[in-house]
């Protein structure tokens, strides 16, 4: 009984982690595509017809990614750039809340949470 008990523990930390990881994957997963001379879609973009004016982007969506798995993981397509960078931050300044099953082990080996907001 207590090695069933223990086992479903397990897999109900597992799945818990799984979701808020793959849960932020297809964010992270977006941004690591499209880049272009080390600048990832900028807010203000020159004219195209080379002109001295520019143009604000910040309003326009990114898109759902460019390969498949990230169409896939990726659910917020329709945010505009600047909600996508917000959620991002957001994303970032939170914890992955890891489930007391695995917290034993995060300490005993590296911890990603941490590592994640380290500088």
């Amino acid at each position: 009984m207590a090695l069933l008990a223990l086992l479903l523990f397990g897999l109900f930390g597992y799945n818990s982690l799984q979701q808020r990881v793959l849960a932020q994957s297809g964010f992270w997963a977006r941004g690591t595509e499209g880049w272009s001379n080390g600048i990832w879609h900028p807010v203000i973009v020159p004219d195209p017809a080379g002109t001295s004016l520019y143009h604000y982007e910040g309003d326009k969506p990114v898109g759902p990614g460019l390969t498949a798995q990230t169409r896939a993981d990726f659910q917020g397509e329709t945010l505009s750039l600047v909600q996508y960078h917000a959620a991002l931050r957001e994303l970032a300044a939170d914890s992955l809340h890891i489930p007391l099953v695995f917290r034993v082990f995060s300490h005993a080996w590296n911890d990603p949470d941490r590592e994640r907001h380290s500088p």
